[in-house]
């Protein structure tokens, strides 16, 4: 299943090739399963039977149960601190107690198993179609946060400003007590009546910048290529634009 999502996505992106394909793959990197995080909101957006919850683990069960006694008489320790004291007690646990933890958790879990399936019948074939694009959704949220994240620890150059951006800052200290929403309409206002030959030094600046970055853009995603971060690089320079054959 997250198999076919991760390989929807890569077509709706660019069709073109295998060849390309096998590049957007390694781009996004797309896992092939989606943890629980997320989903419950899409669930409750998208109006769909509540889904069962698992069941915790005997280790997670075990931390709830003394964490709040540790708590109170550690009050100066750090959550860290705490976490390894409980760790330390569940190593150190009496095994006939481990054991009814565990055998718990069996219990528990084969009780999901059934309240899982009874919830996947449930679903008509609408539901599951919408589920599944929701996921797709997420999926690719998740794939661009986490290249945005790499991109900007890898210092990627930052995009300049556009023109409207440029007369904006220049007129920042004319705010004054002006709420911001009123100044950005007073801005607005100000840039569109503006005649094109007052707009000229903002626009040709801003052509500046915009050459400049591209400039160093380049520059940067040779670099990242050079260190093997192809997934961080444009898809237009790994893959040329070229004609669909009819």
């Amino acid at each position: 299943m997250g198999l076919q999502l991760m390989n929807g996505f890569i077509s709706r992106i660019n069709p073109i090739s295998g060849f390309c394909r096998h590049l957007l793959s390694a781009r996004f990197k797309l896992p092939l399963h989606i943890d629980e995080k997320g989903v419950k909101q899409s669930v409750d957006k998208l109006n769909l039977p509540v889904k069962p919850k698992k069941p915790l683990s005997p280790f997670f069960k075990f931390m709830l149960q003394i964490r709040p006694k540790l708590k109170e008489e550690n009050p100066n320790c750090s959550i860290g601190e705490i976490s390894k004291k409980i760790s330390s007690r569940w190593e150190k646990i009496d095994p006939v107690e481990r054991s009814n933890f565990e055998v718990q958790y069996q219990q528990e879990k084969e009780e999901y198993e059934k309240a899982k399936l009874t919830y996947e019948n449930s679903l008509t074939n609408d539901q599951k179609a919408a589920l599944q694009e929701e996921k797709m959704r997420i999926l690719e949220e998740r794939a661009k946060k986490k290249l945005r994240n790499k991109a900007k620890d890898f210092e990627r150059p930052k995009k300049p400003p556009s023109s409207y951006i440029l007369y904006s800052l220049s007129r920042i200290n004319a705010r004054g007590d002006t709420s911001l929403t009123e100044w950005q309409k007073m801005l607005s206002k100000e840039w569109s009546i503006m005649h094109e030959s007052q707009k000229e030094k903002y626009v040709n600046e801003a052509k500046r910048l915009k050459l400049n970055y591209l400039d160093n853009l380049k520059k940067w995603e040779e670099k990242m290529i050079s260190l093997g971060h192809v997934d961080l690089v444009r898809t237009e320079v790994l893959v040329p634009k070229t004609k669909l054959r009819k």
